[in-house]
């Protein structure tokens, strides 16, 4: 009575071969079609409630057998009963009843179209589950949805506690609504009178921004013209600083140029012109000007040439210190020409004196050596009223050698009647007179 489906028809959870009832007629699958279309099953008979056939895929969260049960089923896995059709024409054909038995390699062609279209049309409804499923797979199905209905029915009730409470909620809310109206009333005249206040004080506060906006924009007109005439001034300083660094350069050179000519100046004025023209010292106990010895001694014999120039030297010394004092002597006139040099009396008989010796014969020497002495002595007077002059002018100026007549210090300045060391020692008397006098002019100057 029941046919092999083949290896085609397995079951869709555990994938064990199936076998379906021989009795299914044809017209069966018309019912399910249309109870499918209406959305509802065929019921089974009571007494053959857990052979009915199954065709909705059990989807419920098992895993897949293993390999192990798949290649070796057990009795009540290996195949699942059909039940019969309400319709008793299904036991009437004879083609299902009378059909002849197939191998289990080989099944019919016309049972295995059937199982397919019989999983076609279970698996339909609903679409979650997939058909044919063996009997356990099947019973696992009916658990579970057995407890997806427990599960609406627990929501159901829920759902109906939360309506009842909220028509609660609802008539308690109807009952104080007139005050809750009445309340909320003078809160929006609250609310209204509050409104019109703060849109007040919104227009005292745009005014006000209006009035600080004027205030930003003319500060930022004030402050552009500042910026601007920052910039001016920057650019003004920046000028100003470049030529004050340029004046500054040119009077450091100045200052720089001023010092030097100071310290020149200063070199120039600690150089006395009429010491370095005149250059006054001593040698061997013997006076000399400029490199030439006025005088002689016994042991150093000096040529009347050397002497002779050495007093035009000592006259043009004096003649200077005259001209620097601005004064004329009195009763003389020094006459300065070298190695004869000449003194000449302006008053009494106006003679010229020769202030220079010389070597000739007895006689004549002789003369000359008087005419000498006194061109000397009246050079003595030259020098005594030039002192005096100095003294007046520098008062601080002591000059060391007194000079009277032909003596000057305690040495007469004449050869005819002194020997050749006096009249030497006179004549370095007078060259150190000189270079006081000359000294003491050049502080006079300064």
């Amino acid at each position: 009575m029941f046919g092999n489906i083949g290896e085609d028809g397995h079951c869709q959870r555990c994938k064990q071969p199936l076998r379906i009832d021989d009795e299914l007629a044809p017209s069966a699958y018309d019912l399910i079609a249309s109870l499918s279309d209406r959305g509802g099953t065929p019921q089974p008979t009571p007494q053959r409630a857990r052979n009915q056939p199954h065709t909705r895929a059990n989807r419920l969260p098992t895993p897949p057998p293993s390999r192990d049960q798949c290649t070796h089923p057990g009795p009540a896995e290996s195949f699942v009963v059909l039940s019969e059709s309400t319709l008793g024409a299904a036991r009437a054909q004879p083609d299902l009843r009378h059909e002849p038995p197939q191998s289990h390699g080989h099944p019919c062609p016309k049972t295995t179209d059937r199982v397919f279209k019989l999983a076609e049309l279970l698996s339909g409804n609903p679409p979650k589950f997939k058909h044919p499923l063996c009997t356990e797979c099947t019973d696992k199905l009916l658990e579970w949805m057995h407890n997806q209905l427990q599960s609406a029915k627990s929501n159901r009730d829920r759902y109906a506690i939360f309506e009842r409470e909220l028509n609660r909620e609802k008539s308690a809310a109807a009952e104080g609504s007139y005050e809750s109206c009445k309340k909320i009333k003078q809160d929006i005249e609250e609310l209204k009178i509050r409104e019109s206040v703060a849109i007040e004080k919104l227009r005292e506060t745009e005014t006000e921004c209006e009035k600080v906006e004027a205030e930003l924009r003319e500060i930022e007109r004030l402050e552009s013209k500042q910026d601007k005439e920052e910039e001016q001034f920057w650019d003004d300083y920046n000028q100003y600083l470049l030529e004050y660094e340029d004046i500054q350069s040119q009077l450091d050179s100045l200052t720089t140029r001023y010092r030097n000519d100071q310290n020149e100046l200063a070199k120039l004025r600690a150089t006395n012109v009429y010491k370095d023209a005149f250059c006054i010292g001593c040698e061997t106990g013997v006076g000399t000007i400029n490199g030439l010895r006025l005088g002689r001694l016994t042991d150093v014999p000096v040529e009347w040439v050397e002497i002779n120039a050495a007093w035009g030297h000592t006259a043009l010394l004096l003649q200077t210190l005259c001209k620097r004092l601005k004064f004329t002597l009195d009763g003389y006139r020094l006459i300065p020409m070298g190695s004869f040099s000449r003194i000449e009396r302006t008053k009494g008989d106006k003679s010229c004196l020769e202030l220079f010796g010389s070597d000739d014969f007895a006689l004549a020497r002789m003369l000359h050596n008087r005419r000498f002495d006194s061109a000397m002595v009246d050079f003595l007077e030259c020098l005594r009223q030039v002192s005096e002059q100095v003294v007046k002018r520098s008062p601080q100026t002591k000059i060391p050698f007194r000079v009277h007549k032909d003596k000057i210090g305690e040495a007469s300045i004449k050869l005819s009647f002194s020997s050749d060391e006096a009249w030497t020692s006179a004549l370095r008397h007078v060259l150190f007179t000189l270079k006081i006098m000359n000294a003491a002019l050049d502080h006079v100057s300064n």
